[in-house]
Order: C-alpha cells, then sequence, then structure tokens
C-alpha cells in the first residue's frame, strides 16, 4: 500500500516537473531545433556529391555451372547520380585469370551514360575443369566531366557467390523440353488398367446370354426347346 502511493505520489512530482520544464523552455527548444535543421540543410548542399555516380551490377548464371557448358554472365552500369558519366570503361578479368574459355569480350567502354540511364553488356564463359572457385568482382573507370585531365573515379561490381563446377554437363534440351512423347507413353500406360476391365465386361455382354456364350450348342439347343414351346 504504502509502495503505491509513493509510487503514484513520484509519478505526479514527475510529471508536473516535466511540464514545468516544458513550458520555461518550449521557445528555446524551438528555436536550437530550427538552427540544428537550418545546419543539416546547409550541410547537405555543401558537401553533396554532384554528377554521374555509376552503380555496377556482375550477374553469374549459378544454378548449374558445368565443365563444357556456356554460362551467361551480365554486367549492368546504372548512373545514379545527377550528371552524365563520361569515357566508361568496365573489365572484368576473373574469368581469363582462371582461364575460362570465354565467348565475347569481358572488357566493354562507354563514350557517354546520362544520369537516370542504364548500360549493359554479356558474354559467355566455359569453365576448364571441375571445382569450387571463388568469384571477383568486376570493375570501371569513369570521370564526371568530358575533359582529358579530368578526375579517374573508380567502382567495383558485386561479387558473386562461389562457383560450384560439375563435372556433368546438364541436358539443356531435356530440361527446357514439352516431354510430349513421354507424356503420352503415360496416359497410354494408366489408361490400360481402366480400359481393360471394360473391354472385359462389354465381350462378356455381346458374347454371352445368362452365362452361355451364344452360337454354341447348349445355347441353340435352348433357343431351340423355347421355339417348339411356343408353337
Amino acid at each position: 500500500f504504502f509502495f503505491l502511493l509513493f509510487s503514484i505520489f513520484f509519478n505526479d512530482l514527475s510529471f508536473s516537473l516535466w511540464n514545468k520544464f516544458l513550458v520555461q523552455n518550449i521557445k528555446k527548444m524551438i528555436k536550437y531545433t530550427c538552427l540544428l535543421l537550418l545546419c543539416l540543410l546547409f550541410l547537405n548542399y555543401t558537401y553533396a556529391d554532384e554528377g554521374a555516380l555509376l552503380l555496377l551490377s556482375k550477374t553469374v548464371n549459378t544454378r548449374h555451372f558445368a565443365v563444357g557448358q556456356e554460362n551467361l554472365v551480365v554486367i549492368e552500369l546504372f548512373n545514379v547520380g545527377n550528371g552524365p558519366a563520361f569515357d566508361v570503361y568496365v573489365q572484368d578479368n576473373f574469368w581469363k585469370n582462371y582461364r575460362f574459355q570465354v565467348t565475347g569480350n569481358t572488357n566493354a567502354h562507354f563514350d557517354k551514360i546520362p544520369a537516370g540511364e542504364s548500360a549493359s553488356y554479356a558474354f559467355y564463359v566455359v569453365a576448364p575443369k571441375a571445382g569450387e572457385v571463388n568469384n571477383a568482382p568486376a570493375n570501371c573507370a569513369y570521370t564526371k566531366v568530358n575533359r582529358p585531365d579530368a578526375t579517374v573515379f573508380v567502382t567495383n561490381s558485386n561479387t558473386p557467390r562461389t562457383l560450384q563446377i560439375s563435372p556433368y554437363k546438364l541436358d539443356t534440351k531435356n530440361l527446357n523440353s514439352a516431354f510430349v512423347n513421354e507424356w503420352a507413353i503415360f496416359a497410354l500406360l494408366a489408361t490400360i488398367p481402366i480400359l481393360f476391365p471394360f473391354s472385359i465386361w462389354g465381350y462378356y455382354q455381346v458374347s454371352y446370354d445368362r452365362g452361355i456364350k451364344k452360337g454354341s450348342d447348349v445355347y441353340k439347343a435352348i433357343h431351340d426347346n423355347k421355339k417348339n414351346k411356343n408353337k
């Protein structure tokens, strides 16, 4: 009970002191907050990096990397800055260093990439042997102004995951096939257990009458007896 009274008193006291503090210092708090916002805006405007800003992306089809199989590599550049990028050089020497067989050019050059736009190029690589290989990023160099003495900016792409190179080549023909022949065989095999009992039942209905085969001597004798009775 005493603890409850003390807690209520303490909370009321702290709340009243806080209200008193706010009333006395509210103007100062508003003034200092406005000054802080102005300083932040000034710093942002002063130190904002103007011009081009390139982001580099390297994508490797690593779902099934096998020896002797072509794998696509795509390198994309995105200019997220507020100015164009000039004299853009991109290189990806990782594949040649590991003696991959390359179809296409691992390096590229772009004269200009405007702000808000992108550029890309692609090539194919073939692994020489099976194993695990740590990938490496691609490199890019560019300038923000179109001058010979302009400052060169360098950026790297992301690092794709480690390549798990399989010794077995993936059968892409069957992978992308509709398997029409296989489905037809499956449908035939699934239909036989259903049609076979119905065919036996239909044959019995057509060839037999009350358990006696039509056309047999017994069947003819029964029918001849019925005809004689009717006469």
